[in-house]
């Protein structure tokens, strides 16, 4: 695993701690695009990987290949598992900026730091249904936790549609089997694969890929178990047009345990 250098010294780390879119032409994007509403996917015992990640950390590629053969595993339906790689903003001054790092991102990792009891954040971590984290390149261990995972019932189910509106905004109508306290729903937009050259930093001169990139993740507050949440998004995720999905899941929000996952292809 890699820390970058401002964050390696013991002081510093204490400060650390949804879908189809319809094809349009730009001038179009103001007109309203409507669609059949698509089912929330529901799977029996799924299990959520979150990866920290970022393009300037050279122990990070291995990491995403991992990522992506666990996702090719629940795309040919031999393992129920929801993948999501959040990509962190705190290695981009060190040569180069990941065009997907978000520091809301890192905020997330330096909460589940404190949750986990970690000393600090570190890339590449992978965290299993905001249970257990582990060093994202290690595929052994990252199959057993998931397996030890995938043996408990999750505590929610999550069901529901999505569908267009207008304005590049999408509508998310949610039922929840159950609603805990101190319980909010995430829901995530990611896009499924993205590709480029990196021409500064440790990864100089490579061309890297990744599997299912969250490009916005918005933070709902149920006060019961139905519910609609409209999410509006920005230009340069409307640009990744059909590849996008969503990812829906409630979390406690004193530990950040994921109680339930699901899935919503637009």
């Amino acid at each position: 695993m890699s820390r970058p250098s401002h964050l390696r010294f013991p002081a510093l780390l204490a400060l650390s701690a949804f879908f189809i879119m319809c094809s349009f032409a730009p001038e179009e994007t103001s007109q309203a695009l409507t669609s059949e509403p698509a089912p929330i996917q529901t799977v029996e015992h799924p299990v959520l990987v979150e990866l920290f990640t970022s393009q300037g950390c050279s122990s990070c590629p291995p990491a995403d290949r991992v990522l992506q053969a666990l996702d090719t595993d629940a795309q040919s339906g031999d393992a129920a598992i929801i993948t999501l790689s959040y990509h962190v903003d705190y290695w981009n001054r060190l040569g180069w900026r990941d065009p997907y790092s978000q520091s809301a991102f890192s905020d997330r990792q330096r909460d589940y730091a404190r949750h986990l009891n970690d000393r600090g954040v570190y890339t590449p971590q992978a965290v299993i249904n905001g249970r257990t984290g582990h060093i994202g390149s290690r595929e052994r261990e990252l199959r057993s936790a998931i397996q030890t995972a995938s043996t408990k019932a999750p505590q929610l189910q999550i069901a529901g549609n999505t569908s267009w509106t207008k304005n590049n905004e999408i509508t998310v109508d949610y039922q929840l089997s159950t609603l805990p306290e101190n319980a909010v729903l995430q829901v995530a937009v990611v896009q499924a694969a993205v590709e480029n050259e990196v021409p500064r930093g440790e990864n100089r001169g490579r061309h890297l890929a990744h599997t299912n990139v969250v490009r916005q993740l918005t933070t709902v507050s149920p006060t019961q178990t139905e519910g609609q949440s409209t999410i509006s998004l920005e230009s340069e995720v409307v640009r990744a047009k059909s590849d996008l999905h969503l990812v829906l899941f409630v979390e406690s929000t004193r530990n950040m345990q994921v109680l339930g996952v699901a899935r919503a292809d637009l």
